[in-house]
């Protein structure tokens, strides 16, 4: 999570506020016999399962042992349509943590109902069927698997997450890959924090805004005082929306789901000048160097003395370049796991490490060889594109290589790249906007690595013509950089060259009689 320090003057005690919006027909825990009959979803006949009604509302509150916390209570509930629809039955809750500070999940409830022999049953979601898993050191999932839940179900959760990142107040997702049939979301800003707004999407937001008076109490000088303030309230609603699905044309839909975000741009606190905050890459690039050991860890020294020295006396630098590559990718197996920052001295030892491991070892090799070499940050394509304007330290979740010659020509390397050399990345690290980290601070921009090599393929056909009319065709094809890359990626995965040939034909509607 972004880190700001707000110091408080003032030992507040509460902060009286009611929520403004009335319920609406929706009342949690009461399923309607509707709800349970429904067999499609007439907006959208393909749907799997989809969302009847969420709301979600987020508030400040202050504590006097931990200061201001923003709490956002949680309803949902959904329709299984169909059965792959029972997938969403689980439901996961992101929390973040920064040292001995995190969120919280509190108040999880949660019901599958189902309607057996005319009669509404319910499932109640227990203890054993939460439970968390770790993303990354900052990033945790509660998770929930609702039992019960199947074909024809309705599932229906509630919780409250308690963020001590008051700075950094999440906003909402209107739309999902599945159809939305209602969602609202309200939160309420104290005039003591000025915070941006941002509509995303291509869906229409219902908003409103409206002016709140409230009162604080707290203690100074010695005395009770009360303050009136006005905190701003933000009412947003969505009806009908349709399911965003993902293709093969998209890298990450989340991208462009209809969404609200927002932004801490000052504070205003109650004895304090006016503090604004500027979001922009050098103040993120300066965070990761103050608060984290990330250029420590890829300046650490490779043990591998005897091989860089050899190395170090080829003298042509992109042969240079490739041994030294091809010597830590020897050194250390990747264990399949991204990582934005760790300590690469334990992949020496064991000889398995993360993509941030090895890249680490690699980056310290490279210059230990003479040749520049530093880290471009990135936001891999499976979770979307880092931001150009607010710049943000958690969207970054790993990096790559990149390695500059006496020519000045760059060149990109990873340690999960498996199946290629120098310039071949995974697809899901070949993003269109890396950005380039120089610990000196010097020239870090934006770099596009989805066009970092050219790429080729080739296809020749040979075909004969029989008098039968059956058609033989001897087929021949060449994959250079990227597309070879995912050529023996693809291979890999199969059992064998016979499940090859049996996809091949099922895709092409050919029969093969040989390869090779």
């Amino acid at each position: 999570m972004k880190a700001y320090i707000v110091p408080i003057l003032l030992s507040f005690l509460f902060i009286a506020s009611t929520k403004t919006e009335a319920q609406s027909q929706y009342k949690y825990g009461k399923i309607e016999s509707s709800e349970l009959e429904m067999k499609i979803y007439p907006q959208d006949s393909s749907a799997r399962a989809v969302v009847l009604y969420e709301e979600g509302f987020s508030d400040f509150v202050y504590n006097d042992n931990v200061g201001f916390t923003v709490k956002t209570e949680v309803k949902c509930r959904i329709k299984i349509l169909k059965p792959e629809g029972a997938e969403k039955a689980t439901i996961s809750i992101p929390t973040y943590r920064k040292g001995r500070v995190e969120e919280t999940v509190n108040g999880i409830e949660a019901y599958s109902y189902n309607l057996e022999n005319g009669k509404t049953t319910k499932v109640k979601l227990e203890k054993a069927n939460i439970f968390e898993e770790k993303v990354s050191d900052r990033l945790y999932l509660t998770k929930l698997a609702i039992p019960g839940a199947k074909e024809g179900s309705v599932i229906e959760y509630k919780y409250t997450l308690s963020s001590p990142f008051y700075y950094n107040v999440d906003g909402w997702t209107f739309q999902r890959d599945i159809p939305v049939q209602q969602s609202k979301y309200e939160v309420r800003i104290p005039e003591f924090f000025i915070f941006k707004r941002e509509a995303k999407g291509y869906e229409h937001i219902t908003t409103t805004e409206k002016d709140e008076n409230q009162t604080l109490s707290f203690f100074y000088e010695g005395g009770a005082h009360i303050v009136n303030f006005t905190s701003k309230d933000y009412l947003f609603k969505v009806e009908n929306i349709p399911a965003l699905i993902g293709d093969n044309y998209v890298w990450q839909v989340s991208d462009f789901l209809s969404a609200v975000r927002f932004e801490l741009a000052g504070t205003n606190i109650p004895g304090q000048y006016t503090k604004s905050y500027n979001h922009d890459w050098n103040s993120v690039e300066k965070t990761i160097k103050e608060e984290t050991d990330f250029v420590k860890n890829t300046q650490r020294t490779v043990p591998y003395k005897d091989e860089l020295k050899q190395i170090a006396s080829i003298a042509d630098e992109r042969e240079k370049l490739a041994a030294v590559y091809g010597l830590i990718k020897s050194k250390i197996g990747w264990d399949g796991k991204y990582a934005f920052t760790d300590n690469p001295s334990d992949a020496f030892k064991t000889g398995l490490g993360n993509n941030a491991q090895i890249n680490g070892a690699l980056i310290s090799a490279l210059n230990q060889v003479g040749i520049k070499a530093f880290p471009v940050l990135i936001r891999r394509r499976s979770q979307g594109r880092l931001p150009l304007s607010v710049a943000s330290f958690d969207k970054i979740s790993t990096f790559i290589v990149a390695a500059q010659l006496s020519d000045t020509t760059m060149h990109f390397m990873d340690g999960s790249a498996k199946y290629g050399g120098v310039d071949m990345l995974p697809t899901d690290l070949l993003v269109d906007r890396g950005r380039t980290f120089d610990p000196s601070g010097r020239n870090n921009d934006f770099i596009d690595l989805s066009k970092s090599a050219k790429n080729q393929t080739t296809t020749v056909n040979i075909a004969h013509l029989s008098e039968d009319g059956t058609v033989k065709v001897k087929s021949a094809s060449y994959f250079k950089m990227q597309p070879a890359y995912g050529y023996k990626a693809n291979y890999a995965a199969l059992k064998d060259s016979a499940e090859y040939i049996e996809k091949y034909e099922a895709n092409n509607k050919v029969k093969v009689e040989n390869m090779s």
